[in-house]
């Protein structure tokens, strides 16, 4: 596998921010329908007390969501609750508003153990607490799942997880397949091969019986001399025999056409095996030498690819650029801008060697990429190459 597709790269890029909101607004839309039902049961419980003027409605629901709130393990994981209970007339019980929180609870606040000197005011407080009760409570619950939480970072880890599982799974398939078609290639030549040693060993089973009928037509020649009178039947033997060495000449003709046939099939498998291996290997040591001569340049994969196809003579005067452009890219001639407007990227490309084209792009204080390089012959393909780097710069943050 020369290079990823830029379909799954992309997918596998996408997946971990798109799979992070979606999960952060299912959690809160779930956990905020679970918070409300919880909080509803948990507003009133010590309903009696109230309908004695113990103490207001209002200083019940604060205990309970106090109590409950210290005990939410739900903060620590990075989850904020805000809660709003507020009556049918829209008076806010909770949070307790600052004037009566400061005032200690209004003219009816009164605890379990305190002394009271007005006995009507337990009636009216009472009267309050059973008319708020019977109206019901209006409860209005803003949950939110903070970033940078343990929560929110479980969530994002566990689909960066996901993406580069399936990310390694493409790439871990799509080198089976490779390797698959090597291994094929390799027992198409052996098999090529046995066929031809099958068809060698035929050929010498042919040459045998030739060279048999040849020395037997010889000696039925010394007995026509010597035999006048069996010369009728012997010419008939001798008709037969040369029709045999005939046909035998025939066959070993024909196999070894087939020989050559295979020989060159095979030829010309092994060479494009060769040719392939070959041009791997130039385009790997190619790399690692434009790497450790030119540190201020970065080579994409298909400039490595197409230098390593330049003949020598034009590859020289590719290196002379990549040199100046190495040393002051400011100095190379630029022919033109490719895809300059309405792009992120800007590409230059220079004209080297009067057909040779290269093709780079100056990054924001980070040096200069090479692209592509190529020739006249080969722009059409490093202009669709273009369009797609171009895309791809524009879909990066």
């Amino acid at each position: 596998m020369k290079r990823l597709p830029f379909g799954i790269l992309f997918v596998c890029l996408l997946i971990p921010p798109v799979g992070y909101i979606l999960s952060l607004d299912l959690i809160e839309g779930t956990l905020e329908k679970r918070e409300k039902r919880v909080i509803q049961g948990l507003l009133i419980q010590n309903q009696q007390a109230l309908l004695d003027g113990r103490y207001p409605v209002q200083e019940e629901i604060r205990r309970n969501l106090s109590r409950y709130f210290s005990r939410d393990g739900k903060r620590r994981l990075g989850v904020r609750t805000r809660v709003l209970v507020k009556t049918r007339d829209q008076r806010i019980l909770y949070p307790v508003p600052v004037q009566e929180e400061m005032a200690g609870g209004g003219e009816f606040a009164a605890f379990p153990g305190e002394e009271v000197d007005k006995p009507l005011q337990y009636v009216d407080l009472a009267a309050e607490s059973f008319r708020l009760l019977n109206q019901g409570f209006d409860v209005v619950v803003d949950l939110e799942v903070l970033h940078n939480g343990w929560l929110s970072n479980g969530v994002l880890l566990g689909w960066v997880l996901l993406s580069g599982g399936l990310l390694h799974a493409v790439i871990r398939r799509r080198t089976q397949a490779v390797e698959r078609g090597r291994l094929e290639q390799e027992n198409h030549i052996a098999s090529l091969s046995a066929q031809l040693d099958r068809a060698r060993s035929l050929v010498h089973e042919v040459e045998e019986k030739e060279e048999d009928y040849r020395r037997r037509i010889k000696s039925l020649e010394r007995e026509r001399d010597g035999l006048s009178q069996d010369a009728e039947g012997l010419l008939e033997e001798m008709d037969h025999l040369e029709q045999g060495a005939a046909r035998q000449r025939d066959l070993r003709e024909e196999t070894e056409l087939e020989i050559l046939e295979l020989r060159e099939e095979l030829e010309r498998l092994r060479g494009r095996l060769q040719k392939n291996r070959k041009r791997e290997s130039e385009a790997e040591r190619l790399r690692k030498r434009l790497g450790v001569l030119y540190k201020n340049l970065e080579f994409t994969d298909r400039a490595v690819e197409g230098m390593a196809t330049l003949p020598p003579e034009v590859r020289l005067k590719a290196e002379e650029a990549v040199q100046l452009l190495n040393t002051d890219s400011s100095r190379v001639s630029v022919k033109r801008k490719v895809f300059g407007k309405g792009g992120k990227s800007q590409v230059m490309e220079s004209v080297f060697a009067y057909s040779g084209r290269l093709y780079f792009h100056r990054l924001n204080g980070r040096g200069v990429r090479v692209v592509a390089v190529g020739t006249k012959n080969t722009q059409t393909k490093d202009l669709a190459y273009l369009e797609s780097y171009r895309n791809a710069s524009r879909a990066k943050p």
